[in-house]
C-alpha cells in the first residue's frame, strides 16, 4: 500500500486528529476513508449501460405546467 506525506496547517491538524478521535479511527484510516470517498463519488463503472440500457416499454408523456402556474416560485 502506497504511502503518501503533505504538509497542513497545526490548526487543520488538530481538527483532523480530534475528527478521528471521534470516530474511533486512527489518523491515517481517518484520512484514507476521506481520500476514497473523493476519489469513489462518481457513478459506478457501467452504471448508465446496466440501469438505462435495460429499460423497456414507453417513455412516459410529461406534462409540463403553464408558465402562469410557476409565478412566485423563486
Amino acid at each position: 500500500m502506497a504511502q503518501l506525506y503533505f504538509y497542513v496547517p497545526d490548526e487543520i491538524s488538530r481538527k483532523l486528529k480530534e475528527k478521528a478521535k471521534s470516530k474511533n479511527l486512527s489518523l491515517s484510516k481517518y484520512l484514507a476513508r476521506i481520500v476514497k470517498k473523493e476519489i469513489d463519488s462518481g457513478w459506478p463503472e457501467g452504471y448508465f449501460d446496466e440501469i438505462c440500457g435495460n429499460w423497456e416499454g414507453e417513455f412516459p408523456e410529461i406534462e409540463r405546467p403553464k408558465p402562469e402556474k410557476l409565478e412566485g416560485i423563486t
